[in-house]
């Protein structure tokens, strides 16, 4: 575990990636999250794991990490991936069924590299 204390860290040692001290939610009144400190250190991959309702979407909504841009991309790629599929039905002898597997596995090799460079890209920063 990271140490809790940001004063007491060695200056060689990476500023973290996420910090949050007594971070609380409260909505109509009434507490949803929190008080929570959580230190997230270049490096370190953490999971967050609970019931529905219990606050992680809030909790990675809060420190930055919203979900609603993450779901849009997926969409569009998606409704591209559909398209792109209908039009090498039209303009070539393959179905569209066949054009759209094709399609899919390459939105999905492409993104598994850009998530792999980004976390290269992270790993070379440490």
């Amino acid at each position: 575990m990271p140490d809790p204390d940001p004063d007491s860290r060695d200056t060689d040692e990476p500023p973290p990636i996420v910090e949050v001290r007594g971070l609380g939610v409260r909505r109509a009144g009434r507490s949803i999250l929190g008080p929570l400190d959580w230190t997230v250190g270049a490096g370190e991959r953490w999971v967050v794991l609970g019931p529905n309702g219990s606050g992680k979407t809030t909790l990675l909504s809060t420190i930055g990490l919203d979900l609603w841009p993450m779901a849009l991309g997926g969409l569009v790629a998606s409704l591209l991936v559909a398209l792109l599929a209908g039009l090498v039905s039209r303009v070539t002898p393959l179905k569209e069924d066949a054009s759209l597997a094709g399609f899919y596995l390459i939105s999905i090799s492409s993104g598994v590299l850009i998530i792999s460079l980004i976390n290269r890209r992270l790993l070379e920063r440490e």
